[in-house]
Formats: structure tokens, C-alpha cells, sequence
């Protein structure tokens, strides 16, 4: 909740005519805005405003809690305490803007996934300790391991769980007025305040161009944000950040911020890929069969043993994401409650002359790209930016291409 440290005198006259402040936090009654209040809130709407003369502008852990409990079930709210003349403070309620939440359905909750291998229980024991504690995380992994759906294991398993949890994709890095969108400027207020203090899932972070590591290092750093309202604020969030690149070796080149990487370092969870684990591929498969559509005659689905085989010797370059799509796919066009090999839309990785055309043409672009931008790290995000793609896109194509030869 953002601080201000001095009084401000504008508050005045905001509270005539208002509900009894003990029946607005009890009902959370929506307040009858006077000119003054209105004036406060920008232009007026929905909101609720409470005087507690008992309290000063350091507000406890204990007594946010209190003010949190107080809020609608579920509501989405940003708020506002500012000192006011003559002792107290005034604490603005606002709706706020909507936010991406937790699924509801628990088949998108990794800890009830039925994983078999020792390295995901190493995982998931991680991950519930980490959800005890307030420290910066990071989830590192390839693409389609169930990072985001990791963090917000955390999040929803924590004393913040009915805060905001927010996400910034730094493969948008690119696109104009991002780093307004996530630092703010002097017209918006940017992501990391309007998480409050939540939670900011920074996925991706390996593409988070150099001056905004920067920035964010110094926020993380300093506790301090700008607000364009606010002025100086306070920053309390959680960062969970997730990366499919290793942050080790962009540090050694000098490719990431070596002080940013040590905020996360000592809290990193390492989430090995699906082809290490084959011991989870069939026990995953049958929990997406369970956790999707009947067949159209309603017959409970099973997967036949050709099926299992095929699944088994698939490399998964995406991971659960794209083991759960095959199931998915599988379920639509499974006959007489099984799944046999030809329902699984596998992606083959190489012995189809289309296949091979495609990945000629890409490495014909990526070459003519970073030929024009050059193989330094900055010309690498600019060929990157060029292709439409993300950094960490791009080296993994790169590691991709050396793989192969």
C-alpha cells in the first residue's frame, strides 16, 4: 500500500456527509462521493473512503491484513493510505483495474498433477516452502514446464493470495511503451505498483533489455518506486521471475545483469524437461484424459497401448504444455473410449521434407539477420527484434541449429 510522508491538507472536507467509518469497513457501503472525495479519486466512480484517526501513515502487516479482510470477497481494489492534517489517515478504496487470476479448476494446479519422478518432488517441496516466505524467486526451465502455473502455486499458497498477482511477458520488451507500462511514467501507473503488494510474475526475463534490468535492480534494491500520483512510494511486491535461458551463462558473457541474477540466485528452482522424466509422461497423460471431455458417446476414455508407446517416445520439446494439447487433441477424435497412435497430433521433429523447408528458410533468416545486425548481444536482440521473435527464442534456435550439426 503506497505511503505519502507528509500531511496533505487537500483531504479536507472529504468526509462530509460520508457513512460512519466503522459501517463502511463492516459493510463496505459504497460512499455518497461529496465534490472533495470525487476530486481525490480523479473524476469520481465507485469507491469507498475510511477515516481511521487511530492510525499512522506506517501502517503494520498486522493492520494491512485487517484492511484486507475488510474487502469484498475476491474483490480486485486498489488502495490508497495518506497522512492527513490533524493525525490519522484517509484510505482510499478503488476498484481496480481487472487482473489475470488463478484458474479455479485444479487440474491447473501442478501440485495436483501425479508426478512419479524425485526430480518434481524436489520441485514441488521447494515450491511450498517457498510459498512460506517473501524472497524474489526464480523458475528456471524450459518452455512449457508449468513455470507461470508454479508461481501462482506460490502466490495462491501464501499470506498474498488475495492480492493482485500480475504478469509481464518481456518477450513484448520490444513494443512501444513497455517499459512505461511496467515502471510507469508520469500519466500511467505501472505494473509494478499497481501490484501493490501482491505479486509480479516477470516471465521471461532473460529478454528484459539491459536498462530495464537496471531499473528494476534498483527498485528491488531501494524498496522505492515513482508513482505519477503518488510521487516517492513504497515497493512491496513479490517478484517471481522465470526464464527458459540459463541466467548463469548470460552473466558470464555479460549478456545479464550480475546483480540481478544474485537477488535471484540464492531462490532458484530448476525444473528439469519432460524427456528427463518419462516416468511422468503416462501417469500426466491419463490425468489429462480424466480432466477432459467424455467421448461423444460418453464412454470413459482410456489410452491404448500403441498410444502409450508413442507418447513415450516422443522428445516433447514443449513440455507438459504440449503433452496436454496432444491429450486434448486426442480426446476430439478418440472412437470406442480409447486413444490410439493416429488420435495424437505429435509434431514430428525431423524426417518431413516440409518440415525440413521450413527450418532451411528459418536458418536462412536468422543468418541473413544477425549478419546485417551483427552476433553481438545487442545485435542479437535487434535481429531478434527484427525476426518478431524474443532473445531467449532466438538463442534456442541458435542451440538448436549447433545441436544439429
Amino acid at each position: 500500500m503506497p505511503e505519502i510522508s507528509q500531511p496533505q491538507d487537500k483531504f479536507a472536507g472529504a468526509f462530509d456527509a460520508l457513512p460512519d467509518p466503522a459501517a463502511i469497513i463492516c459493510g463496505m457501503s459504497p460512499a455518497v462521493l461529496n465534490p472533495a472525495a470525487k476530486s481525490l479519486l480523479g473524476g469520481g466512480g465507485a469507491a469507498w473512503l475510511m477515516r481511521l484517526p487511530g492510525l499512522s501513515a506506517a501502517i503494520s502487516r498486522r493492520e494491512e491484513l485487517a484492511i484486507g479482510a475488510a474487502l469484498p470477497s475476491g474483490a480486485l481494489c486498489v488502495v490508497q493510505i495518506h497522512p492527513i492534517a490533524g493525525g490519522g489517515v484517509l484510505i482510499l478504496i478503488k476498484p481496480g483495474e481487472l487482473t489475470e487470476r488463478e484458474p479455479s479448476e485444479s487440474a491447473s494446479h501442478p501440485e495436483n498433477y501425479p508426478w512419479k519422478s524425485a526430480a518434481m518432488a524436489t520441485v514441488l517441496e521447494r515450491i511450498h516452502r517457498l510459498s512460506l516466505v517473501g524472497s524474489s524467486v526464480l523458475l528456471a526451465g524450459e518452455k512449457g514446464v508449468c513455470k507461470e502455473r508454479f508461481a501462482r502455486t506460490i502466490h495462491r499458497r501464501s499470506l498474498r493470495s488475495n492480492r493482485p498477482f500480475l504478469v509481464v511477458d518481456c518477450r513484448r520488451s520490444g513494443d512501444p511503451g513497455f517499459e512505461d507500462a511496467l515502471f510507469g511514467s508520469s500519466e500511467i501507473r505501472g505494473t509494478l505498483e499497481r501490484a501493490q503488494d501482491g505479486v509480479v510474475f516477470v516471465d521471461e526475463i532473460c529478454d528484459l533489455p539491459r536498462s530495464a534490468q537496471d531499473k528494476l535492480l534498483q527498485i528491488m534494491a531501494g524498496k522505492k518506486l515513482t508513482s505519477p500520483d503518488l510521487g516517492d512510494v513504497t515497493f512491496k511486491a513479490r517478484i517471481i521471475a522465470a526464464s527458459t535461458l540459463d541466467l548463469r551463462h548470460l552473466t558470464a558473457n555479460d549478456e545479464f545483469s550480475e546483480e540481478l541474477y544474485l537477488r535471484f540466485a540464492p531462490v532458484a528452482v530448476e525444473i528439469t524437461p519432460l524427456r528427463q522424466r518419462t516416468e511422468d509422461i503416462i501417469p500426466l497423460a491419463n490425468f489429462f484424459v480424466s480432466g477432459g471431455n467424455p467421448s461423444p458417446d460418453n464412454q470413459p476414455v482410456t489410452i491404448s497401448d500403441d498410444a502409450a508407446a508413442a507418447l513415450m517416445t516422443h522428445s516433447w520439446p514443449m513440455n507438459e504444455r504440449e503433452l496436454e494439447s496432444v491429450i486434448r487433441g486426442a480426446l476430439e477424435t478418440a472412437q470406442n473410449g480409447q486413444i490410439e497412435p493416429h488420435d495424437l497430433s505429435i509434431i514430428k521433429t525431423a524426417g518431413s521434407s516440409l518440415s525440413n523447408q521450413i527450418n532451411s528458410f528459418q536458418r536462412d533468416r536468422i543468418k541473413a539477420m544477425l549478419d546485417i545486425h551483427g552476433h553481438t548481444l545487442a545485435g542479437k536482440r535487434a535481429a531478434a527484434k527484427a525476426l518478431g521473435i524474443g532473445v531467449s527464442t532466438l538463442y534456442r534456435l541458435l542451440a538448436s541449429e549447433k545441436n544439429r550439426r
